[in-house]
């Protein structure tokens, strides 16, 4: 079994420490989660929030000079699986490519070719197309439903499963389609994933 090579993700990951809501302690469950999996944790320092914000879960904020913000929000029901996938936002503008500075969507990404090349196989991204939701079709996007699916899979963590599940509930009550992927249509997806991180040194 591969194991995490390189700093761990949570090393520049600040997470205030007197942080009172419970969604700081989901959040330090995670990275010990992720760090257990891989490293490479050699990016710039970026600030995890738990915020009052509505309207969205989740959200990362880049800026060529200040820091990186993370936020996950209070209303958030599943804040382990949503800080891992803003966590992908991160490893994807800061960690494959770390001068870039730009998300997957705005530049060709070589690194993340048989990822995409893999998730646009399966019925799930065919399911997206055919509803034409251009959000879920963002690259971006989803890189980093993969990598939060990714973590949850290869870790077997008993949370972020459920949360996964009830994410991919919620899509069929109210998108009519899915954004997550089936377990056995996610394996060959998983698998690319596992090969990008060998290929970047964040397992051995």
């Amino acid at each position: 079994m591969a194991k995490p090579s390189g700093s761990p993700v949570s090393k520049l990951l600040h997470v205030p420490a007197r942080g009172s809501h419970g969604h700081y302690q989901a959040i330090k469950r995670v990275l010990k989660v992720i760090d257990s999996l891989h490293g490479d944790g050699q990016f710039r320092p970026t600030q995890i929030n738990v915020t009052k914000q509505t309207g969205y879960s989740g959200v990362i904020r880049v800026s060529s000079s200040g820091p990186i913000e993370i936020e996950v929000t209070e209303i958030c029901s599943d804040p382990e699986f949503t800080a891992a996938h803003e966590i992908g936002h991160l490893l994807d503008v800061v960690g494959i490519d770390p001068d870039s500075l730009v998300f997957a969507d705005q530049q060709n990404k070589d690194d993340l070719s048989g990822v995409f090349s893999a998730i646009m196989a399966t019925d799930t991204y065919r399911g997206l197309r055919e509803m034409g939701i251009e959000y879920y079709l963002d690259p971006a996007e989803l890189w980093a439903r993969a990598y939060s699916q990714w973590i949850t899979l290869r870790s077997g963590d008993e949370t972020l499963r459920k949360q996964l599940e009830a994410t991919r509930a919620y899509d069929d009550d109210w998108l009519g389609c899915q954004t997550q992927w089936p377990e056995d249509e996610f394996e060959p997806i998983a698998e690319t994933i596992d090969d990008l991180m060998q290929k970047l040194g964040w397992q051995k």
